[in-house]
This record gives structure tokens, C-alpha cells and sequence, in this order.
């Protein structure tokens, strides 16, 4: 976990990512909610999508993944394309700008 984050922010986002996004806490949740939280600040990903691409390492099948989980769990929208995704205000509040 970041030293950067308050009490309440880990709160939240150990939250998430156990009951919004089910994941499993064994293995590397830390590197899992930055990973959440350097996208969730990247949104509106139409903004920059070379800085979204560079988080996959052009993998395109994880980003799709990724980003679907996180529209599915409410912290981003998107209206023709996952890609052009913006944050929800619960994405905001989760790390998004």
C-alpha cells in the first residue's frame, strides 16, 4: 500500500477491490489497487490512450479485461468503446480525477 494514501483512502479501496471487484487477497492486491488507482487517474482515457496502452504493455486482451472489470464494478462508463471510458464518481472517489 502507498505511503501517500490516508487511512480512509486504503479503507476504500481494500473495499473495492474485495467487494466490488472480488479479487483475490492472496498474491499482489497492493500492486492491483495501484495499478486501479494510476487508471483510475489516467481517465478519461480518450485523454491520453498511449499513457492507458503503456499500463498493458500493449497487451490488448488484459486491457480489455481490466477495464471491463472496472466498468462492471461501477468505477468507470463508457459510451461506444471501453477504451474512451471516464471515471464514475465512485471511480473518482476510488483514485480517479
Amino acid at each position: 500500500m502507498s505511503d501517500t494514501w490516508t487511512k480512509d483512502q486504503a479503507q476504500h479501496l481494500y473495499a473495492l477491490v474485495y467487494d466490488d471487484l472480488h479479487l483475490c487477497g492472496c498474491g499482489q492486491p497492493d500492486a492491483a489497487i495501484d495499478l486501479i488507482r494510476r487508471l483510475l487517474n489516467l481517465a478519461p482515457f480518450y485523454d491520453d490512450p498511449a499513457a492507458v496502452d503503456a499500463e498493458f504493455g500493449g497487451n490488448a486482451g488484459a486491457k480489455h479485461i481490466v477495464l471491463s472489470v472496472l466498468d462492471d464494478a461501477g468505477l468507470i462508463e463508457h459510451g461506444g468503446s471501453i477504451t474512451s471510458s471516464w471515471p464514475t464518481v465512485k471511480g473518482r472517489a476510488s483514485g480517479g480525477s
